[in-house]
């Protein structure tokens, strides 16, 4: 079995104390201007819209900075997880004998056009490199190591 995962840079401590106390300024900034707004214009339901605004704000930082990714291969399949934190979900397992193809996405686009394509990565498409397991193709990142395992399967 081998075990690789694609991890965010880590920053420092105070970087992080920084970062967040620039979010709750931001949130705190957004709150105060539609609220400002809300009360020119006599419109209490635009903090609802405040509301809703930090909350997809928050999501995107989630999804886009915090969640990193596990691929995993053995007996005969690959398995892609991500974790948020400590907590890891499987998303997806596919058998080593579905591969048809694979390579650097750029080189794959056309092939693999027209399919469902599931992106395991928080790089770019053009960084990326795409598996082709028939109906569908997996985006993900794999070291040089990881490759070369897929490879000799």
């Amino acid at each position: 079995m081998y075990r690789e995962e694609m991890a965010h840079k880590k920053i420092g401590t105070l970087a992080g104390i920084f970062i967040t106390l620039a979010i709750v300024a931001a949130i705190l900034a957004t709150m105060f201007v539609l609220s400002f707004i809300g009360f020119l214009l006599n419109l209490p339901w635009l903090q609802l819209f405040a509301f809703v605004i930090v909350v997809l704000a928050g999501f995107v930082v989630v999804k886009r900075y915090m969640t990193d990714y596990v691929y995993i291969i053995g007996e005969g399949k690959i398995l892609f997880g991500r974790r948020i934190g400590a907590r890891e979900k499987e998303l997806s397992t596919i058998p080593l004998r579905n591969i048809r193809k694979m390579g650097a996405y750029p080189a794959m686009e056309n092939e693999i056009a027209g399919r469902k394509k599931y992106k395991y990565t928080f790089r770019k498409k053009a960084d990326s490199y795409a598996i082709d397991c028939g109906d569908i193709a997996i985006l993900f990142s794999p070291s040089e190591e990881l490759k070369e395992k897929l490879k000799e399967r």
